[in-house]
């Protein structure tokens, strides 16, 4: 009897669920044509605050992406996570060559001492990481979409 009544139960949440959300559409985040990440002035619009371009697709835990052709993607991290990892010391990032799954730690930033990790937006192979970063990690903080992609 309570299996039944579990079983019950499961299928009327999910008509409920079906008959609240039947006719809603998901929207995908659009990936633009190939073209370097968008600085800070390159259109876009402003969420409290924050710039988000049009031209990057974000994943929830604050990075980002844009296409740069046909199986090739730049990763940066968002302007939030910019503003709040603050003046960083050193940032580690994934070698080229080695591949890394969606949603891996595979981003890591120093702070008087603290470690900071990020997850990757995408999976692939690493082809390039942006050296000039790492020498200057201020770059991500002003130009987190331009000259701060990782």
């Amino acid at each position: 009897m309570t299996v039944i009544v579990v079983l019950v139960t499961f299928f009327v949440f999910i008509l409920l669920d079906y008959v609240m959300n039947r006719g809603k559409v998901m929207k995908a985040v659009p990936v633009s044509a190939p073209n370097h990440a968008a600085p800070a002035g390159s259109g876009g619009d402003f969420v409290e605050g924050f710039h988000v371009p049009q031209n990057a697709s974000f994943h929830p835990g604050h990075s980002w992406l844009t296409l740069e052709r046909k199986n090739v993607v730049r990763v940066g991290a968002d302007e939030f996570a910019a503003a709040l990892l603050g003046k960083i010391e050193k940032i580690e990032l994934p070698k080229p060559g080695q591949w890394i799954r969606q949603g891996q730690k595979v981003l890591t930033f120093f702070r008087e001492g603290q470690k900071t990790e990020m997850v990757s937006p995408t999976e692939g192979e690493v082809l390039e990481v942006n050296a000039e970063l790492l020498n200057n990690p201020a770059a991500l903080r002003n130009d987190p979409y331009g000259k701060g992609w990782l």
